[in-house]
């Protein structure tokens, strides 16, 4: 058994630091008010300044050490995942604008005159149009041949055989050049 200095109390030797008077808490209580003293002193803001990129550097060492990512990769793969959702939104917003477009007044247009706005508005949805259109006349699709009928509601068979004589008559002209 062994008596403390500070505070007087007879505790057992596993108490005490071995070449200490004071035991273990009575040298926590003295520690933590001499550190919390120092931490208020000019010298501890300058050693924790001059000490700030050497602990930086051991920690990106331990870093590389154990296999974990440095500051330097963190912040790279945030400002990479950063840059691709604004990439992913800005290309989310022209798609919309492409094909969407703006809002439609309410009340104001209805659906045939927002498109024929929109067509003579936004050259991406004019090219797209113009792209299927030409599509539908070199393939000569259903809707093509109604067209050229000029008919709304004309049979089948009927637009089937008016299809059939735009394809002939395309053969017949490639033949002759």
């Amino acid at each position: 058994m062994k008596t403390c200095t500070k505070c007087g109390q007879e505790k057992s030797a596993s108490e005490f630091w071995k070449t200490n008077s004071k035991c273990k808490e009575c040298r926590r209580i003295d520690s933590r008010e001499r550190m919390k003293e120092f931490r208020q002193t000019d010298d501890y803001r300058a050693w924790l300044d001059k000490s700030r990129d050497r602990r930086n550097a051991l920690k990106a060492k331990y870093r590389i050490q154990s296999g974990c990512k440095t500051r330097k990769q963190i912040t790279e793969e945030h400002t990479k995942r950063v840059l691709e959702a604004e990439k992913k939104r800005a290309d989310r917003e022209y798609f919309n604008w492409c094909f969407i477009g703006p809002p439609k007044p309410s009340g104001a247009m209805n659906g045939a005159d927002y498109r024929r706005w929109k067509y003579r508005n936004n050259q991406h949805y004019r090219n797209y149009h113009l792209d299927k259109r030409r599509r539908n006349v070199e393939t000569v699709t259903t809707s093509y041949a109604r067209e050229q009928l000029g008919i709304k509601d004309a049979p089948a068979e009927l637009v089937e055989a008016k299809r059939l004589f735009i394809l002939i008559k395309r053969q017949i002209k490639e033949c002759t050049q």
